[in-house]
């Protein structure tokens, strides 16, 4: 971090510029691996914005976009993705005060009005 505040405005301007074009030197090999993914990291960094995403949503769902690169992530790597989203879902669950289910999780959710 202390690299980057010695540095001034065209040096930093120029690295933001070419990020995208050198995002390889900066991700480790089991990320280089999943090409799709590394193209999607690379909109989300290009300078000019007519290449970037047009919005989140793109990003998340359209043509060449997070939901798309997933399908080429490893066995391992879904699983650990998947991990992440349970552990954040049932996290959501448990009312932290009370010990009970959170009745505001969702009110469609039959299992807010079960106590734990």
């Amino acid at each position: 971090m202390a690299k980057w505040a010695e540095q001034n405005e065209n040096n930093l301007l120029d690295f933001k510029t070419t990020l995208a074009r050198r995002i390889e030197q900066y991700l480790p090999d089991e990320v280089l691996r999943n090409i799709e993914f590394v193209q999607v990291l690379r909109r989300f960094l290009e300078p000019d914005p007519a290449n970037r995403f047009a919005s989140a949503q793109e990003a998340e769902a359209g043509a060449q976009s997070l939901l798309s690169a997933r399908q080429w992530l490893s066995d391992r790597e879904r699983e650990a993705e998947y991990e992440r989203e349970l552990e954040a879902y049932l996290l959501k669950l448990v009312d932290e005060e009370t010990g009970k289910l959170n009745p505001h999780f969702a009110a469609d959710n039959l299992t807010a009005v079960i106590e734990v």
